[in-house]
């Protein structure tokens, strides 16, 4: 079968589709026993010369279909039907869901999973209907004489997304929100306001949402989403395209495959207004509107589609190289002009230089540099065009599954320049480190909301005449402290009493007594946390997880506390406000590593035994990656410039290369 796969490809580089008659006929072997349901479905739309279009929309669809495919499991389709409901049974998150499930069901497995490719099941009934569903609403919308075939194709046409099951999904999804489009839709030749229109009434719906996709985890099916909606930003995006495709808005799916500093892909939905202009759009999140130049930390960003891109990197390089997992992908396209000035990366070499004639940009990754883009050697040169500014980037040959870099890491910075950092490996530094990541300057606001708040005892469960031991008069730090208890009086019941306006926000609280030991007791306060989280209700202060906190519903008089059961002496207060737990942590193990032309070199691995690490001896003026083993995703490369962390990503590090 793989085989099967591998020879369409190849007959897709030295043809396009329309250029190649074999390409159906291979399609339509690989379909095996299934290909007279195919077969149905061009004979159908043959007969008529008024269906030509329609014969062309059935041939795009089976000449694609051999790369789809969904998996068949009991189990996991227990899981995706089970999946939300639980969330609502239980009042917890999806995760939390998941992990139910597992101890009801046991845990998924991959090698139980049975690959089912489209052209091996799918009906002739099935295919028929979706392309009469998909050109009934597109030869209805005054819009579509903005746009052309091939746009239908991509953006209206298509069955499915991703991996999710096969169901019959156009007609529900028509019947549930067409109504309320006709019914506020003023402009009929306006695609993008429609695409507001459907924004404005699903971006108040209620997901059980989680951050990552479960590990085997595969995509809920349309009907399921509508349904049941749970899942991460893919399945946010898949929402979206589902409810456009099935109303005939041209629109779509854009992506970046790696955050620019450590993390994950991310998707949101596009759609094309009647000029051919890109607007951008979260269903949970952000209205559409025109993507910004200046908007940061993508790197690069591409387009889904279910056609095969005869500029994708598989199909340019033949399969006759190894490539990036990120890139190996055949039905991407390049859409990064839409997003980023046209600033450009130029990397000069001599062609007896010359070790690979493809040349990768490197972002940074939790594992060290991943490929997101691509350039092919010309005229002496590799050239990357719309390039992100103020980002780091590694130029880098891929050969034999490794990174090999051709300069050091640098920053397309303000003044429209490649500049790449100056190692001196003879001048060295003794540094100081207290955190492996910037403070995201969303965090700032909530600091304030610890200035106020209480830590009080009394006898009374109602705190009447309680006493406070200490009243918080600075803004939060992300750090923990404490606060010793000068009296030895014993009381039955403690509390944090939130500051004006604070929502509580407390995220861990240890009471120790004279010996040392961790107090416990029943835990009391005040009921529920915004947006019922069950991560943010009082419970989370004494959870022993920095990351979790309460977040209460209302901004004050809030507080979270315990009941001793009896009357006790607290001789010491540790706490830590809300934070990102991207501080030193105690008792976490890290590893410091310095770039030193050609890789990460490490300085050793240390134990934290307080909030800050010292390192001696480290090059001066390089790159430094903090990497905490023990937990933890985020972390970012920075300077150590006059005994500070200066972050990438940060303007203090855009300063540092505007002035090189």
């Amino acid at each position: 079968m793989r085989n099967t796969l591998l020879l369409i490809v190849f007959n897709l580089t030295l043809f396009s589709c329309q250029q190649n008659p074999s390409l159906l006929e291979q399609s339509l072997q690989f379909a095996g026993n299934n290909r007279s349901e195919l077969e149905l479905v061009l004979k159908h739309y043959s007969k008529n010369p008024q269906d030509s279009l329609k014969y062309k929309a059935a041939c795009f669809l089976i000449e694609n279909m051999p790369f789809y495919y969904s998996y068949k499991n009991e189990k996991l389709q227990i899981f995706q039907q089970e999946l939300y409901d639980t969330t609502v049974e239980n009042h917890c998150s999806a995760e939390e869901a998941i992990g139910i499930l597992e101890k009801k069901y046991g845990k998924l497995n991959t090698n139980e999973y049975e690959k089912i490719h489209d052209s091996h099941l799918i009906t002739s009934t099935y295919l028929i209907n979706n392309i009469e569903c998909a050109f009934k609403v597109w030869e209805n919308r005054e819009w579509n004489t903005f746009f052309d075939f091939d746009d239908f194709c991509e953006f209206i046409l298509p069955y499915r997304i991703n991996n999710e099951p096969l169901v019959e999904w156009r007609e529900k999804y028509y019947n549930t929100f067409n109504p309320i489009l006709d019914s506020l839709l003023t402009n009929k030749r306006d695609p993008l306001e429609a695409a507001q229109i459907l924004f404005d009434t699903i971006s108040s719906k209620e997901w059980a949402y989680y951050w990552y996709k479960p590990h085997l985890y595969v995509y809920a099916d349309a009907l399921c989403l509508l349904d049941k909606p749970v899942g991460d930003c893919s399945e946010f995006a898949n929402y979206a395209v589902y409810i456009s495709r099935a109303l005939g808005i041209p629109g779509g799916i854009d992506y970046y495959l790696q955050h620019p500093y450590n993390l994950p892909g991310h998707y949101w939905n596009f759609v094309f207004d009647t000029l051919g202009n890109t607007w951008e759009y979260s269903v949970n999140s952000t209205s559409p509107r025109i993507p910004k130049k200046e908007k940061p930390l993508r790197g690069r960003v591409y387009r889904k589609h279910f056609g095969i891109q005869e500029k994708s990197l598989p199909i340019v390089t033949r399969l006759e190289k190894q490539l990036p997992y990120l890139l190996n992908n055949l039905f991407v396209k390049d859409v990064s002009e839409h997003y980023f000035h046209s600033d450009s990366i130029v990397i000069d070499c001599k062609l007896d230089a010359l070790q690979d004639s493809i040349l990768y940009l490197c972002t940074f990754g939790s594992n060290g540099w991943v490929p997101i883009a691509w350039t092919i050697y010309n005229d002496n040169k590799f050239t990357f065009e719309y390039v992100e500014k103020n980002l780091l980037y590694l130029p880098a040959y891929y050969i034999g599954g490794q990174v090999l870099p051709i300069t050091n890491p640098g920053v397309v910075n303000n003044n429209n320049k490649f500049t790449s950092i100056q190692i001196n490996n003879y001048s060295k530094q003794n540094l100081c480190v207290n955190r492996k990541y910037p403070l995201n300057p969303s965090f700032k606001r909530y600091q304030k909301r610890i200035i106020g708040g209480k830590f009080q005892a009394s006898d009374n469960p109602l705190f009447k005449n309680a006493v406070t031991f200490a009243t918080i008069t600075t803004e939060a730090d992300m750090n923990w402290h404490s606060i010793k208890i000068p009296t030895q009086r014993k009381y039955r019941y403690f509390r944090y009493l939130s500051a004006p306006k604070g929502h509580c926000n407390m995220a861990e609280i240890k009471l120790i007594d004279s010996e040392g030991k961790l107090l416990s007791g029943e835990i009391i306060g005040t009921s529920g946390s915004y947006k019922n989280k069950v991560d943010n209700k009082k419970e989370a202060v004494f959870d022993g997880d920095p990351l979790t906190f309460y977040d209460a519903i209302e901004g004050d008089g809030t507080w979270a506390g315990i009941d001793f059961g009896k009357k006790v002496q607290v001789n010491e207060i540790r706490y830590i406000f809300r934070n990102d737990d991207n501080n030193i942590r105690l008792g976490d193990t890290y590893e410091l590593f310095y770039w030193n032309g050609m890789q990460w070199a490490s300085m050793g691995r240390r134990k934290a035994e307080e909030s800050m690490l010292n390192f001696s001896e480290i090059p001066k003026g390089t790159l430094l990656w903090l990497k905490n083993h023990t937990r933890g995703r985020e972390e970012r490369p920075f300077f150590y410039i006059d005994g500070q962390q200066v972050f990438m990503g940060t303007q203090e590090a855009e300063r540092i290369f505007d002035n090189i």
